[in-house]
């Protein structure tokens, strides 16, 4: 894997859970630099908060549309810089993404356009830093540079769905494993999730994890040497005061 893949998997993949859930005992306070979401967004969309440092930052929100194509809006702000990328996927019947497009900006603003296809057992994908192609013979999970957050949730359950491990491209796998259950409350809404934790076999010192039931709730580098974090959180989740029980 080459080196510019590997620094933006740091900046762009969800690698870890917070270890308390310290993220959804907060009530997130309006900050005046959070981006405003498009209007074009549904109004029906679900919705995550990007918290920076435990400070509103950003958002995630995602829609089906009636072609069965799932989209992703993903931005935050970090001090004038910071991602703000749509992405299109279609998902076969195994929850893998048979095709993916990802447009927008990157976390240095600079523009990116990703493509990844899979038809006939044959992947294809390009962005600007590679371009490639593979015949597959077994379920495999295009991993992108510039995919939203929930290509991670994607991921996660692919994995589960295939006795917890799924081929990568361009290569490697991952593994997953359940951890552990914990019941939450947020507002008067109690819910338990279920913790999983995977790792992606080409670069074993990133852990990635994610609860179940909808709420994705993470920690990503920010690179370029800084080491704040990030956390996504469901919005109905991050907008009350939620107490781990």
């Amino acid at each position: 894997m080459n080196t510019h893949r590997m620094s933006a998997m740091v900046l762009l993949i969800v690698t870890t859970i917070l270890a308390t859930l310290a993220v959804a005992q907060q009530t997130v306070a309006p900050a005046s630099n959070v981006p405003a979401l498009p209007a074009d967004i549904p109004a029906d969309s679900k919705r995550w908060s990007v918290l920076s440092m435990g400070i509103l930052a950003g958002q995630q929100a995602t829609w089906t549309t009636p072609d069965g194509k799932l989209h992703a809006f993903f931005q935050f702000n970090d001090r004038g810089r910071g991602p703000k990328t749509t992405t299109v996927l279609t998902v076969d019947a195994n929850g893998i993404p048979s095709s993916e497009i990802t447009d927008g900006n990157d976390y240095l603003k600079a523009d990116v356009h990703e493509e990844f296809s899979l038809s006939a057992g044959n992947a294809r994908w390009k962005n600007k830093a590679e371009q490639g192609q593979k015949k597959i013979t077994a379920p495999s999970f295009y991993v992108s540079i510039y995919g939203p957050p929930e290509e991670s949730a994607l991921l996660v359950r692919a994995a589960l769905a295939n006795q917890g491990t799924v081929a990568l491209l361009p290569e490697g796998e991952v593994h997953v494993r359940k951890v552990g259950d914990r019941e939450v409350e947020a507002g008067e809404k109690k819910q338990r999730l279920s913790l999983f934790l995977h790792r992606p076999r080409f670069f074993p010192e990133l852990r990635l994890a994610g609860w179940n039931a909808g709420i994705l709730c993470g920690w990503r580098t920010l690179g370029h040497g800084d080491s704040r974090r990030l956390g996504i959180i469901a919005r109905n989740a991050a907008e009350s005061s939620g107490r781990n029980q």
